[in-house]
């Protein structure tokens, strides 16, 4: 897992991924999936395929909401591709998100947060990303960084800050009270 140092690195200039993960976010991967041509054009029509796995026992995690975080996206050779599919799957659903522009690409992986639903408590749990670029032309290439991690529930920090207000009311009106029994 990433240091917070690091996740927080990860995120600096990404507005809507800082918003989305917060103050106590746990951070469970960092991820680059790039894709590239070969540079000599190869035989014509050619697809590429980068593959990431996290298998993560979440048994000693807090509770959350699963929250992958997309980065940015960015060619890194040539004019980009012919089309690029983005496959993520995790706790038994997955998401495909198929490319034809980088203008399309870019915008999806450019400070993008999806919320994935309450992480569930289980030792095996993994999470799988694949980004597969078709390409016609040499040296074509994108990668996309993710990051990946468990933010708390809003409603266990509302509760917190909540029972906190409770007690701080009732400790208040014990003192109240028991200072005008005093001097009655």
């Amino acid at each position: 897992m990433p240091s917070n140092a690091d996740a927080q690195a990860a995120l600096a200039g990404h507005l809507n991924d800082q918003a989305a993960f917060g103050p106590g976010a746990t951070y469970l991967g960092i991820i680059d999936l790039a894709t590239a041509s070969r540079a000599d054009g190869g035989n014509g029509n050619e697809t590429f395929t980068a593959e990431v796995t996290l298998s993560v026992d979440t048994t000693s995690l807090p509770g959350g909401v699963l929250t992958l975080g997309l980065l940015n996206g960015a060619i890194t050779n040539g004019s980009g591709f012919q089309s690029l599919d983005f496959r993520f799957a995790y706790g038994g659903n997955s998401e495909k998100h198929l490319f034809t522009s980088l203008a399309q690409a870019r915008t999806f992986f450019g400070d993008n947060p999806i919320a994935l639903g309450a992480l569930p408590s289980d030792a095996n749990y993994t999470l799988d990303f694949s980004l597969t670029l078709a390409s016609t032309g040499g040296g074509d290439g994108f990668n996309g960084n993710l990051i990946v991690g468990v933010v708390p529930e809003p409603g266990e920090l509302a509760l917190s800050v909540l029972g906190g207000l409770v007690l701080l009311i009732a400790v208040q009106r014990t003192r109240r009270f028991g200072r005008a029994e005093r001097l009655g």
